[in-house]
């Protein structure tokens, strides 16, 4: 009997002591808030994305204009019409560097092609060992710039460097395949291991991997976009419908690094269509100035209430938006503190997996950054969730001072502005020296209160 009291005892305290632990904790737990955001229709001039325009290597002087007044990609035409029967010299090589480091000085992202002529009127090099010496030539150079390198067109065989109308190619099919697989295979294994390929067709994607080489960082520029049922030829495989390719690229390329140019208004060129194409392609970047009667063509009609246009250009490659978080309604010093949230994207494609997303707290002239963890992620959408101690240096305040909230999209930690880092197309948020500032905090009574 006494035995049983003891129990019944034993169990009445322990719930007791439950009851009350559950309510210092309630007492002491800080309480949460969830904002909510939308999307904005603004354009948003970011890196590594967007409409592109051409320039010569031997024109760097043209650089600095074209990023004042607002371009941030080119294609970066290097000509080798000289070098048909011998390396390239020192000369050639420096006005390669000069353009990339100018370009990098000008916060210009490069899509780079070599070709050994950018007009119909082409002679091919001497040989296909002589190829490979200028690969290696090349990409020396490039290696040293690969961090401002969207991507490397594969180039060199043909006019334009767009792999048709070479003697190297006017061969066995067996053979062609071997020829172009040898070129990708050369860019493969002297470019960065971090540097994206792009491809003419998707048909020589599949080549390549069947060949044994490592296409997760192959991808694809279609010089022929919504021009006809083939798109020139893009899509000539037997046994792959139009539909058939568009579903291989979207399940099956692994990078998000992809773009090229429309030659001629068809059938397929109007705004829903190039649309719908450009969501499967995760189509980065364009050509702005060819073809310009299909731009017109977008100028004139219109998608999702905005002109067409307009939002080609605003969803070509990447457009994050945070879409929600939940935060604490109050910091407090020696707390930690828990964050989560989502952070969208409309865009046609995800960012280059160089870029890495950072919580920012910041105060006056003070910033700390922690990186968000990332809990899941898809096309179109990201799930993220932070811990962290308020810095020490933040801890105790002035009264009414302010404490700021923001996320950082950014390649390099180091080179945090406006110009090198992602601004959200949000509607509430502002973005400011490359941080996208959500929320504000502000110190009273020992701690800060949000008000935002």
């Amino acid at each position: 009997m006494v035995k049983r009291k003891k129990v019944i005892l034993f169990v009445f305290i322990t719930i007791i002591l439950i009851l009350v632990i559950g309510m210092c904790l309630a007492v002491f737990r800080i309480p949460i808030r969830t904002i909510e955001f939308t999307e904005s229709s603004k354009a948003l001039n970011n890196p590594s994305r967007g409409f592109y325009i051409q320039i010569g290597s031997g024109e760097k002087e043209r650089l600095k204009g074209a990023s004042e007044s607002g371009v941030r990609l080119i294609l970066l035409a290097y000509d080798l019409h000289n070098y048909l029967n011998k390396p390239i010299d020192e000369e050639k090589l420096l006005e390669l560097k000069e353009a990339l480091e100018e370009a990098k000085d000008n916060n210009i992202k490069v899509i780079f092609r070599a070709a050994y002529c950018f007009e119909e009127d082409y002679e091919d090099p001497a040989s296909l060992d002589l190829i490979d010496i200028h690969i290696k030539q090349i990409a020396e150079i490039l290696n040293l710039y690969s961090e401002n390198l969207l991507c490397v067109q594969a180039g060199f065989l043909g006019p334009w460097g767009e792999w048709h109308g070479s003697r190297f190619l006017d061969v066995s099919e067996t053979q062609k395949v071997q020829v172009r697989n040898r070129v990708l295979e050369s860019l493969l294994g002297n470019l960065n291991s971090d540097s994206i390929i792009n491809v003419r067709r998707p048909k020589f994607i599949r080549a390549a991997k069947e060949a044994g080489l490592d296409v997760s960082r192959v991808g694809l520029h279609n010089d022929a976009l919504l021009s006809s049922d083939d798109d020139l030829g893009t899509y000539d495989e037997n046994g792959y419908r139009r539909e058939d390719e568009l579903e291989w690229v979207n399940n099956y390329i692994q990078t998000e690094i992809n773009g090229g140019e429309m030659p001629m208004i068809s059938d397929y060129s109007n705004i829903a269509n190039g649309v719908k194409e450009f969501n499967m392609l995760h189509i980065t970047y364009l050509n702005l100035m060819y073809n310009q009667e299909v731009l017109k063509q977008w100028k004139t009609q219109s998608f999702q209430g905005q002109n067409g246009f307009v939002y080609m250009n605003n969803h070509l490659g990447y457009r994050y938006y945070l879409q929600n978080v939940k935060l604490p309604k109050y910091l407090k010093s020696g707390s930690t503190i828990h964050m989560n949230g989502v952070i969208a994207n409309s865009g046609f494609a995800l960012i280059d997996d160089n870029y890495q997303f950072y919580i920012v707290i910041q105060k006056d002239n003070e910033i700390f950054y922690k990186k968000l963890k990332i809990e899941s992620q898809n096309k179109e959408k990201i799930m993220f969730k932070v811990d962290f101690r308020l810095p020490k240096e933040l801890r105790l305040s002035e009264e009414n001072s302010i404490l700021n909230m923001g996320i950082v999209l950014s390649d390099n930690l180091s080179q945090i502005s406006s110009q090198s880092c992602i601004e959200f197309a949000n509607k509430e948020t502002e973005y400011k020296d490359g941080i996208n500032l959500f929320a504000r905090y502000k110190y009273h009574n020992n701690k800060y209160q949000l008000k935002q």
